[in-house]
């Protein structure tokens, strides 16, 4: 992973990728020898029911902000919250497709997706916003960039009543709505299903197979903007996995989830600004000078963000490595 030369002075940093992500729904502590024992639909039942009920309860919250006239504000955390939920109850179905049916829980996954792709759009015009206002510009690019934000905030009020409305909306041409899907999938997992996987055997392959998505993708190039964001998925991915099994993968799996959770910052910031980039680019909003002014600095924020993640890349794959080579 090749990084342009480090820019001097202070790093910048998309305040978004500083927040410490909400941790996954609890359940009854095992001890790693007990939770590896089980047969894996014994283990896996109670962890999506907790992140089914996590999903509603954060789909809830992003439906209180919609009446409200400054928008999210009063819970700016909704949508990010809601999207985190969702993404660890779609990796979870991942191996649970082993336990409950690789073919329906597929089409419950994919139906889910949609509703993750929708936030994404909203999510991205928060982070924006606050990722512009991170920058060091000169009075006059700032001056442009505050009358700019002030047009970008009716989109995404715009975006908001959208969100709000698919994720309250009944069933329709495009799909179930969420709250079907949701009882879809508690009605799969609720069946009794003869099945002799193990969940530490289930746990290590799945940990496997989510470090091996990483290491396909650690040597791209970071100027990859598509690459880059596939491998912040990938350590998602990776992380949410060793959360879900701590109880079976034991002292493993804190080594292996802390490592990905910091690449997944790293990223994080590299993403924000990417994101940061296409928007202002294709704006006319600016003078040209200040659209020089703000692509300069975006391109100094970008620089940092990617040495950062080049330094800690290597690092985290070694203890990543090692962790699941340990038994």
């Amino acid at each position: 992973m090749t990084t342009a030369p480090p820019v001097t002075g202070e790093p910048q940093t998309a305040p978004s990728s500083e927040r410490q992500e909400a941790a996954p729904p609890e359940r009854a502590p095992d001890k790693p020898a007990r939770a590896g024992a089980q047969h894996a639909r014994d283990f896996l039942a109670p962890a999506l029911f907790a992140l089914i009920a996590e999903v509603r309860r954060t789909q809830a919250r992003v439906s209180a902000t919609a009446g409200r006239r400054n928008g999210g504000a009063n819970d700016p955390e909704a949508i990010h919250d809601f999207r985190v939920a969702l993404r660890r109850l779609r990796t979870t179905l991942r191996p649970a497709r082993r336990v409950f049916g690789k073919r329906r829980l597929r089409e419950i996954g994919a139906g889910l997706r949609r509703f993750a792709q929708a936030t994404g759009a909203l999510r991205d015009e928060e982070v924006l916003r606050e990722t512009l206002v991170a920058l060091e510009l000169p009075p006059r690019a700032r001056a442009e960039l505050a009358a700019w934000l002030v047009q970008r905030a009716r989109q995404e009020r715009v975006r908001r009543r959208a969100v709000v409305a698919l994720l309250t909306a009944p069933d329709g041409p495009d799909g179930p709505s969420l709250g079907t899907a949701l009882a879809h999938l508690e009605r799969r997992i609720g069946r009794r299903r003869h099945e002799e996987i193990g969940t530490l055997a289930m746990a290590e392959a799945t940990a496997a197979a989510a470090f091996a998505g990483v290491e396909e993708l650690a040597s791209a190039d970071p100027r990859d903007v598509a690459a880059m964001h596939a491998l912040r998925i990938r350590f998602k991915r990776l992380r949410y996995s060793a959360e879900l099994f701590a109880p079976a993968l034991g002292e493993r799996s804190a080594v292996v989830a802390k490592s990905a959770a910091r690449m997944q910052k790293r990223l994080g910031e590299l993403h924000d600004v990417d994101e940061a980039l296409v928007r202002v680019g294709r704006s006319r909003g600016f003078s040209d000078t200040g659209a020089a002014a703000v692509h300069r600095a975006l391109l100094r924020m970008r620089r940092d963000a990617a040495d950062r993640a080049h330094r800690d890349l290597d690092e985290a794959l070694g203890r990543i490595s090692a962790a699941l080579s340990s038994r």
